[in-house]
């Protein structure tokens, strides 16, 4: 008899640990058992090694795993990366780049203290091994570097289980050619344009956007979601699947569609947080002002689950931490019973 109960129990705590693995993770949890990555402030800092590698070469790498080159908004993330380091080695970080101000390869703006050793436009930065400041960053040519450079630093945006991806071509793309830019995303190739299906990711990617570096009027930030309104069904809904979420976020007035062909109906987050429908086919918006016409173009913005592609670091590491912790608390509660604590 209690050896029916004990089958019983072990399968309940396998079923319970199943479905605590499957709850959001932590940034912690979710990077477990990678020894080159590391959590900071809510991102994923993430060390490559490849010989003589250039600024760009590490930026394209970067991108690829649906990341940038790191941005740096606080020492704790210096301190951080710096652990990673090997002793007296360097890696590359983000770019500045020509406009109103330095701005990271990721479209943030450059700390103020970071900034301020910064005296060439288009330089790039590398953080050196040292005393864990910010004081270690130094300017190298971004395109030959003056040194060896046989590190860089990649960043990912992190968010319940998955990495989220803001990209700024520099050509126009409209939604389907976003949504196939997407796909080449990520390790393997798994990403897809974000579906924004719940109040938590809304606010989310809000506050990311709002830390980007805010462009002139009339000009705005537009990103393509993965939305489309359904001829079939007289409905907006998430992906080629055609799912359904109740959640909307929808600007003053819209959805405004009268004038576009219904098989021709996307939706782009703008800058204010909400949504507004465009022409899936258009690769631009243009803001009508009475001195002149602007062109914006639709911005890029990817999910992707990195644990999918190596679940023996991420979702197999996580069950079996979440089966140890069950067991040593059942363990304890045993001893309990029998007097032994």
């Amino acid at each position: 008899m209690m050896g029916k109960i004990s089958i019983i129990v072990f399968f309940c705590i396998i079923a319970v640990t199943i479905i605590e693995a499957k709850k959001s993770l932590t940034c912690d949890e979710y990077i477990a058992g990678n020894p080159m990555q590391v959590c900071v402030d809510g991102y994923i800092f993430e060390r490559n090694d490849e010989a003589m590698v250039t600024w760009q070469d590490a930026e394209d790498v970067c991108k690829g795993k649906g990341g940038h080159l790191a941005s740096v908004t606080s020492d704790s993330q210096v301190i951080a990366m710096e652990m990673l380091l090997p002793t007296g080695e360097q890696a590359w970080l983000g770019t500045v780049q020509a406009g109103t101000g330095p701005l990271n390869a990721d479209n943030t703006e450059v700390t103020t203290d970071v900034a301020a050793q910064i005296t060439t436009v288009d330089n790039a930065l590398v953080i050196v091994d040292g005393d864990m400041a910010i004081a270690d960053l130094v300017e190298l040519n971004a395109a030959t570097p003056a040194t060896p450079v046989n590190h860089f630093f990649c960043k990912y945006n992190y968010f319940h289980n998955r990495k989220i991806y803001f990209g700024f071509p520099d050509t126009a793309l409209n939604q389907p050619d976003t949504a196939t830019a997407c796909e080449m995303l990520g390790e393997p190739k798994d990403g897809r344009i974000i579906q924004i299906d719940s109040g938590k990711l809304q606010n989310f990617v809000n506050a990311e956007v709002d830390r980007l570096v805010e462009k002139a009027d009339p000009e705005e930030y537009l990103f393509w979601i993965n939305m489309k309104y359904s001829e079939t069904t007289m409905k907006y809904k998430w992906g080629v699947e055609g799912t359904y979420s109740p959640f909307r976020k929808w600007c003053t007035a819209q959805p405004d569609d009268e004038e576009i062909d219904a098989a021709d109906r996307c939706v782009v987050l703008t800058a204010a947080g909400c949504w507004k429908v465009k022409r899936c086919s258009r690769s631009f918006d243009i803001i009508f002002t009475p001195i002149a016409s602007t062109f914006n173009l639709f911005l890029t913005m990817c999910e992707f689950d990195i644990r999918e592609s190596n679940p023996t670091n991420h979702e197999l590491f996580t069950l079996i931490q979440v089966l140890r912790s069950n067991v040593n608390e059942i363990t304890k509660d045993c001893k309990r019973c029998k007097g032994v604590e």
